[in-house]
């Protein structure tokens, strides 16, 4: 158990756990507010398959059954996809469909008439087109989210396609804020600190890029939320407080995972590394300690084990994922020589681009500078974490030391698996495109591990003094970049204010023009929004927004500016 020394604001300016519990909630209320808007702000199916994604809602709310992937979608979504303005891939997709660029060239009737004949769409719709693309695609996909979301689409059923779409990223998103008070936990038990685990939570609140992958609908969301309770109860099955509860709490995570993502088998091997380290660093308790490793292990694969079973009878594979599918004939040996001959430093850089920033199923990007610095970063605090860990080896007999060491191995252990899935699908895709490239966004499941992970790195190479500073002008970095995209990418983009070049690049917009031209921008983003959302609520969400990340900027100057920070300290039984 976890205790504070100090119960609050002391003569020596120690935070208090309160103002901590304090923090705690404004940083989960911003991101809730930063959240609304983003969900707001993109367009319909604007998200990673978004439209898929809510067709196998749609299915198993309709129809009570779980679909087939070669069942077409239902005539609503098809009909939607022909009436929105889509992102270039998916447009291509869909003969008659729309880019964003393409729909601002229409007379400005056509496009009130695609928005009413929108806001017409019903479930019952019924229309003759076969198109092959617009099947259950994501029926490939485990089932868990989208039983927890039908109920969910049952009751905005009777509202518009729009009101739908917005009331099912909402939930999503309250499903995954639940990152901010798991990553608390995680960073205060691992970090031992308040300071650097406010940090922590900014960081996560903040981060761009997740905002636009878990304001949408999708099954991540659910999986970024479960892998972050997973590597909790990781933590607390190493500790020397573990009890037999932890392990079925880690298995059950474990199974629930495995019903939200396929990429969670990599997590798999978890139990086992933790059970192993709980014996080493208590070599006397390793039989209570594998009896409860293994009722975990039974535990999770008896919760998501039957989903995979089905899976590898119908496929052949495991995951049952498109790629898996289309690369079956190749055999292992093939698989495995193709990894040699990739260019993995290509898929790494692909794979810190699309982790660090990428515009949504449009994937608009960065200029390739604002990349490096943030490769930069991550490469400083690497180096930071060599030098912490060598440092902590060097000193791990003493009294706690050693224990901590075990706990931030299980860290980097959950960040590394994580990271095989997505080579696994890079070697895939190598093999039938040709293309050395990673899907970076794949990596926000252990998005809390790789947060603390740069606090420990910062801390190792500048030592706790400094890495406060450092990670400051980290935050600071990260929410100018999210202020950056989203007021000069996303909503310019979005609203036909810039276009892309011959060479996919962006046009620029000056902050003068951004200025003159907010009320025509606020005016064209809510063209296909709920009714109710118009101009002025866009602009009042946008102002909520706003204040909201300078809410969390003082959060993190707070945490920089206090001149000390209540230390935690691990009371054992006995």
């Amino acid at each position: 158990m976890l205790h504070f020394r100090g119960s609050a604001r002391t003569r020596d300016g120690i935070v208090a756990p309160l103002h901590h519990a304090t923090l705690l909630v404004i940083v989960w209320l911003a991101m809730l507010l930063r959240g609304l808007f983003y969900c707001v702000e993109q367009p319909i199916w604007e998200g990673f398959d978004e439209w898929a994604h809510f067709a196998y809602i749609q299915h198993i709310a309709e129809c009570h059954s779980l679909p087939p992937r070669t069942e077409l979608v239902s005539s609503q979504i098809r009909r939607s996809l022909k009436l929105v303005p889509l992102s270039r891939p998916a447009a291509e997709a869909f003969p008659g469909a729309v880019t964003h660029e393409a729909f601002w060239h229409l007379p400005a009737a056509e496009r009130i008439r695609r928005r009413n004949e929108l806001f017409r769409l019903s479930a019952q719709y019924q229309m003759n087109d076969a198109s092959p693309i617009a099947r259950q695609y994501e029926a490939q996909q485990p089932p868990l989210y989208y039983v927890i979301l039908a109920p969910v689409y049952l009751l905005v059923r009777p509202l518009s396609l729009p009101s739908q779409v917005l009331a099912l990223r909402i939930v999503s998103l309250l499903i995954v804020s639940s990152i901010i008070f798991l990553g608390s936990a995680i960073a205060l038990r691992t970090l031992r600190h308040l300071k650097p685990a406010l940090f922590c939570i900014v960081i996560l609140a903040v981060l761009p890029g997740l905002d636009i992958s878990i304001c949408r609908i999708g099954n991540d969301t659910l999986a970024i939320a479960i892998t972050s309770a997973v590597v909790l109860y990781a933590l607390k099955c190493s500790g020397s407080d573990a009890l037999l509860a932890d392990w079925l709490f880690l298995g059950t995570f474990l199974g629930a995972g495995l019903l939200t993502k396929a990429y969670v088998l990599a997590l798999l091997p978890l139990l086992p590394i933790t059970a192993l380290i709980r014996s080493v660093t208590d070599p006397h308790v390793w039989k209570r300690t594998a009896g409860s490793c293994l009722g975990g292990s039974i535990l999770a694969v008896s919760i998501g084990g039957w989903w995979y079973w089905n899976t590898w009878q119908k496929t052949g594979t495991i995951s049952g994922e498109m790629f898996d599918l289309a690369t079956s004939s190749f055999s292992v040996a093939q698989k495995l020589s193709t990894a040699f001959r990739i260019n993995w430093l290509a898929v790494a850089d692909a794979g810190a681009f699309s982790h660090i920033w990428v515009g949504g199923w449009s994937f608009l990007l960065l200029r390739s500078w604002m990349y490096r610095v943030f490769e930069f970063l991550a490469l400083l605090a690497g180096l930071g974490l060599f030098r912490y860990a060598a440092r902590t080896v060097a000193i791990a007999g003493r009294e706690g030391r050693a224990r901590a060491l075990c706990e931030r191995v299980i860290l980097v252990v959950a960040y590394a698996l994580m990271t095989l899935p997505i080579a696994y699908h890079s070697v895939l895709v190598f093999l039938i495109r040709n293309i050395p490239t990673a899907i970076g966004w794949y990596l926000y499941p252990v998005a809390v591990p790789e947060v603390v992970l740069l606090i420990l790195g910062f801390r190792g190479l500048f030592g706790p003094r400094w890495s406060t500073r450092v990670l400051l002008c980290v935050c600071i970095l990260v929410i100018a970049l999210d202020l950056y995209t989203v007021q000069f990418l996303l909503m310019p983009y979005y609203s036909g204010m810039i276009v892309r070049r011959a060479s996919g690049s962006l046009d620029s917009i000056s902050i003068a023009v951004l200025a003159r031209q907010m009320g025509a921008l606020f005016q064209r983003i809510s063209i296909d929004k709920p009714a109710g959302i118009g101009p002025g609520a866009i602009a009042g969400m946008w102002i909520g927004y706003i204040c909201s990340t300078a809410a969390l900027g003082g959060v993190a100057t707070f945490a920089a500016s206090a001149p000390n920070c209540a230390r935690l300290r691990r009371r054992h039984p006995g």
